[in-house]
């Protein structure tokens, strides 16, 4: 009788023992986790996994922090480009830690990668408490290096047509010297279609003393390219519409431009023209 007393109790205590020790990892975590984190992924529809003291850490990617509010301030914001599909190929449990391991085949503006990750997480009381991510990342920087660098050329072009379009007739046309001043560079060198040459010094000297009588100006750019060293070419037509007693009448030239990128900023260093010819309406 006080060998099955205690048997009794010893099974008891293995009960007791098992409950205590029960896992906190939510059924159907690992489901309801990648579905929530999966096409493009939302602060709303992730944060709820987590506790309001979470800490991320991941040692290849960006996505880190210490409390809820923070790790999900920019989400999803940061998020924007990306779409996301999750193969979950292996899953270990041991108490509150579970470990997954699969690959990822995403998509960032549209460009498609794939690697493979692993997530380790902590949990308690049913919520994330840590988090350790890995992730063969090197084709993800290839995808966003390329979309970036592509960003960047669209960026230059749309300043560098502005800028010769736009801000530097009128830095002419309105006797601007501030404005000319800040596109030309201070080792600017031009020569005119009589092959006069002529500085930066002298194109602000001239801009303020003769104001334009012309009624509009245009240029059609025909060529512009973008080196690796920050320098761009920028040429094309210019047309001028002006008036004397014969009546109205355009005045056509060749302009090309040479331009460095200087602390962020696209500043002319020569300019050429040539071909001057009056056609008249």
């Amino acid at each position: 009788m006080k060998s099955l007393s205690l048997l009794i109790l010893i099974c008891c205590g293995f009960i007791t023992w098992g409950q205590a020790k029960k896992s906190s990892i939510p059924a159907n975590f690992v489901r309801d986790y990648y579905q929530a984190y999966s096409n493009t992924p939302t602060a709303g529809r992730l944060s709820p996994f987590y506790a309001d003291s979470v800490t991320i850490d991941d040692p290849t990617y960006d996505w880190v922090g210490k409390t809820k509010e923070r790790i999900f301030r920019n989400f999803d914001q940061n998020n924007i480009n990306n779409h996301y599909t999750w193969r979950v190929d292996q899953q270990i449990v041991r108490g509150d830690t579970l470990v997954t391991e699969g690959l990822l085949a995403a998509r960032y503006a549209g460009a498609p990668y794939e690697m493979r990750f692993v997530n380790i997480f902590h949990f308690k009381d049913g919520k994330i408490i840590k988090q350790y991510d890995y992730y063969d990342n090197k084709d993800w920087y290839a995808v966003v290096d390329a979309h970036n660098e592509k960003r960047n050329r669209e960026t230059d072009e749309a300043t560098l047509r502005n800028l010769k379009q736009v801000q530097w007739p009128k830095a002419y046309r309105e006797q601007d010297t501030v404005l000319l001043d800040r596109i030309l560079a201070d080792e600017f060198q031009m020569i005119d279609s009589d092959g006069v040459p002529s500085t930066k010094k002298d194109q602000l000297a001239y801009i303020k003393s003769h104001k334009p009588t012309y009624l509009s100006f245009e240029f059609k750019i025909e060529r512009l390219d973008l080196f690796e060293n920050n320098t761009a070419v920028v040429s094309g037509t210019g047309t001028i519409r002006a008036k004397d007693k014969k009546g109205w009448y355009d005045v056509l030239y060749q302009s090309s431009n040479v331009l460095i990128k200087r602390n962020g900023e696209w500043r002319a260093i020569s300019s050429h023209t040539s071909g001057d010819k009056i056609v008249r309406k």
